[in-house]
């Protein structure tokens, strides 16, 4: 696997991540 692949991935985590933790302070 390419490394730009990986780091494309786990961009795409952090992103998911972060609007979770988003997500989670609204509702509190």
């Amino acid at each position: 696997m390419e490394v730009e692949t990986v780091i494309g991935r786990l961009e795409d985590i952090v992103r998911k991540a972060e609007a979770i933790e988003t997500a989670a302070a609204e509702l509190k």
